[in-house]
């Protein structure tokens, strides 16, 4: 027990090293004067992290989350001598998918309509109105992120064993960093002349994760019943599962799969995902 909490905590911090990282990059970047050239070279990277990105987070929940968390849902009511045939773990990740599609529509509509104030008043704009709903895009993507990454650290926290923990620690590292880039390019450019404001943000998203982390620890590690706690890991495994579909299909490959996009994003996506069942075919479990 003592390794897999170690690995847990330190899984901690390698994934709030990686926030950091990534989310405070786009400061520097934006205070250089960016050339074409320059920019094609950060939208290549971006699009190849985000296609190889989707492949692993496939595979890791396909391979990994989706079957671990239904066996640990068996395990959950044998202890309690129920025997059940009802599909329940493939509900609670369907509940998962559609709780985070109805975060990210209401957080979507709320970016329309915003916008679409401005785009139908036909006066001239005050300059401040494109910021004001910059800063409003912005902060609205924060908290919808927020939200993804809590559940992203809790199924790391959720792990029952230190090969799983690195596992799917893996997944969510890559990208991790892609979303906390992404945002911290949004925060940086939204906050251009109060940048310790988007520094704040951009901490506090970073810190969303371990977050995340942390609980998964205290469900796994509290002196409970060892059914009781079984059953809330499977459950709350389950719905992080439905958060992981999501983005996987609808921000990840959404993106790199669209008409006119290159061959070799299904070829990175592949790999992607080769990789993850490699990891498990080797998987002493």
């Amino acid at each position: 027990m003592e390794a897999v909490v170690a690995a847990k905590i330190a899984a901690l911090f390698i994934v709030l090293v990686i926030s950091v990282i990534f989310g405070n990059t786009p400061y520097w970047v934006l205070k250089r004067r960016q050339t074409p050239q320059g920019t094609r070279r950060r939208n290549l990277f971006i699009a190849i992290f985000n296609a190889f990105s989707g492949g692993v987070f496939l595979g890791t929940c396909l391979l990994h989350l989706m079957v671990e968390g239904r066996e640990e849902l068996e395990v959950a009511f044998s202890a309690y001598g129920v025997h059940i045939e009802y599909p329940l773990f493939e509900v609670l990740v369907a509940f998962g998918f559609f709780a985070i599609t109805f975060i990210d529509f209401v957080a979507e509509l709320c970016f329309h309509g915003s916008s679409s104030v401005i785009l139908e008043d036909k006066k001239p704009k005050p300059p401040m109105a494109a910021v004001e709903t910059s800063t409003i895009r912005a902060v609205l993507l924060l908290i919808a992120l927020s939200f993804h990454t809590i559940f992203d650290g809790l199924a790391i926290g959720l792990q029952e064993q230190d090969a799983d923990v690195w596992q799917v620690l893996v997944a969510i590292s890559v990208h991790k960093g892609l979303v906390a880039f992404c945002l911290g390019h949004q925060l940086y450019q939204a906050y251009k002349e109060r940048t310790k404001l988007a520094f704040i943000l951009v901490q506090l998203f970073c810190l969303m994760s371990p977050i995340g982390i942390a609980l998964g620890i205290i469900i796994t590690s509290g002196n409970i019943d060892g059914g009781a706690q079984t059953m809330t890991s499977a459950v709350l495994q389950g719905i992080a599962s439905g958060t992981f579909l999501y983005v996987t299909f609808f921000e990840i490959l959404s993106t790199a799969f669209t008409h006119g996009q290159s061959i070799w994003n299904i070829v990175l996506a592949s790999v992607g995902f080769a990789a993850m069942a490699a990891v498990k075919l080797l998987d002493s479990d």
